[in-house]
């Protein structure tokens, strides 16, 4: 029973939406903490708007979420009954859609914080050479930021073929592992390696969306009518009760007997993600390989451009540029020389 306490995507789900939030609101915290001193007393009223702002954003969130749960649970309970094969066919192919998405966004994590750091710090830069009645983005960005998060958490959700009871827990995990990532960037811990947590999270999500696949493929297969046959079938491993093949089966859609329709569905889920994967790395070296080419040719265009000026200033400097110059010196003395000898002697 504890295992159907916890529903183990809707966990993953919740933790990447509070950590994007988390994310944002850390960074523009400590933008405020170096920008703004400590003697200024402008410090604590941004702040108080910041938190004004995220205060009414969960509120929000919450009334959005009761109202929207609550929708989804009437309409659950008056269709699941009749249509049951058919919902977890389309829960489970929408979870999949879902979990992938979910691994790749959470790829791009890793870059966000840079490029929020330079929106944010233009915010905060306006902020202060404003006056107050244009100082409304920064209460606003905080409320926008949870409400958008939180609106993508109930879609999401809701696709994932959750129960309500196993929703609770996985929520306040998922909220408080977010907050805690984020109080430890915040405080700039050395020893927490966001990209080693992501990469582990990215990795668990690609498997859950290749159970997740496997299981529609079954439900698909069980919805036409074919004849089930059946690859392999373990005694043991069985996902029964709170064993830890039941945690398997929750968060990898383990079964102990492998169908075609499961098992062709699971390895072409993979050979999609390979190629995909393989696809975008090739494209990203592609033009990586297109930077440093621009790059090698403005620098090559540069140095020409340097050989050829000092060209030009050794050619002016040469000694066979310089001896008409003397030749001309030469010349010019010896004429005067000589108009000086003629004043002399008609001096005489």
């Amino acid at each position: 029973m504890s295992t159907n306490l916890f529903n183990f995507p809707a966990f993953f789900i919740i933790l990447r939406e509070s950590l994007e939030c988390t994310l944002i609101i850390t960074i523009l915290i400590s933008l405020i903490d170096r920008f703004v001193s400590e003697e200024n007393q402008q410090k604590k009223i941004i702040k108080r708007k910041i938190w004004i702002g995220i205060g009414l954003g969960v509120i929000l969130s919450i009334i959005i979420g009761a109202v929207f749960l609550s929708v989804y649970l009437i309409i659950e309970k008056n269709n699941w009954e009749q249509t049951n094969e058919i919902w977890e066919m389309v829960f489970s192919f929408f979870a999949t859609f879902l979990m992938t998405m979910m691994a790749f966004n959470m790829i791009r994590i890793t870059n966000w914080k840079d490029k929020i750091e330079k929106k944010l710090n233009k915010i905060i830069s306006n902020y202060l050479c404003r006056n107050r009645r244009q100082q409304l983005p920064l209460l606003l960005l905080p409320f926008t930021v949870i409400c958008r998060e939180s609106l993508e958490t109930f879609i999401f959700i809701t696709g994932i073929e959750a129960k309500a009871y196993s929703l609770p827990i996985p929520i306040l995990a998922g909220i408080s592992t977010g907050l805690l990532i984020g109080y430890l960037i915040y405080k700039g811990f050395q020893k927490f390696s966001l990209h080693l947590f992501l990469l582990i999270n990215i990795t668990l999500l690609l498997f859950m969306g290749a159970g997740f696949f496997s299981s529609a493929c079954h439900e698909l297969e069980e919805i036409l009518g074919s004849k089930e046959i059946i690859i392999w079938e373990l005694n043991c491993c069985v996902p029964s009760g709170d064993n830890g093949w039941t945690i398997a089966e929750k968060l990898f859609g383990w079964r102990n007997k492998a169908t075609i329709a499961s098992t062709i569905g699971y390895f072409l889920y993979w050979i999609i993600i390979i190629f995909y994967v393989l696809f975008v790395y090739s494209k990203g070296l592609n033009n990586s390989n297109i930077q440093q080419d621009q790059q090698q040719q403005q620098s090559q265009s540069e140095n020409n451009t340097t050989m050829q000026e000092n060209l030009e200033v050794s050619s002016l400097l040469s000694p066979h540029s310089l001896q008409p110059q003397l030749n001309n010196n030469n010349e010019s003395n010896i004429s005067l020389q000589s108009q000086l000898n003629n004043n002399n002697e008609s001096n005489v």
